[in-house]
């Protein structure tokens, strides 16, 4: 295939793509070798455009395939957005997790186990 060698705006892999040559091709391939490139430039830009917030983007980042992304090769200004939205969910995860063990830790020691037992061994004995 002819063409020009171009370099994907998002992770900079190079590839080969002639808009007049490869008509069956999307109009993208000027500026994205994948699909999946696209896409994630698509979800980073809307969340540093601030036109979607931290939790919409994480949510739409844990749909999006990447896996045929390299993702660090991705440029600079745009894998310190990424990064935010993959460490802000791992994060806000943890702290989820820590909170519902402490909630759990807290009911068990308030409820008095032994009452609860002494309870039900009462109710089998009146039946």
């Amino acid at each position: 295939m002819k063409g020009k060698i171009r370099n994907c705006i998002l992770c900079g892999n190079s590839y080969k793509f002639c808009p007049r040559c490869s008509k069956d091709e999307p109009s993208w391939k000027k500026l994205y070798d994948k699909a999946s490139c696209k896409a994630l430039y698509e979800l980073i830009l809307l969340y540093k455009e601030e036109a979607i917030t931290l939790d919409e983007a994480q949510n739409r980042f844990s749909a999006l395939d990447i896996s045929g992304i390299d993702t660090s090769n991705i440029k600079p200004a745009f894998q310190s957005y990424l990064d935010e939205i993959k460490k802000k969910k791992r994060a806000k995860s943890k702290k989820n997790v820590d909170v519902a063990v402490e909630e759990i830790i807290e009911e068990s020691s308030d409820n008095d186990e032994s009452v609860e037992l002494e309870s039900d061994e009462a109710l089998l004995d009146e039946e």
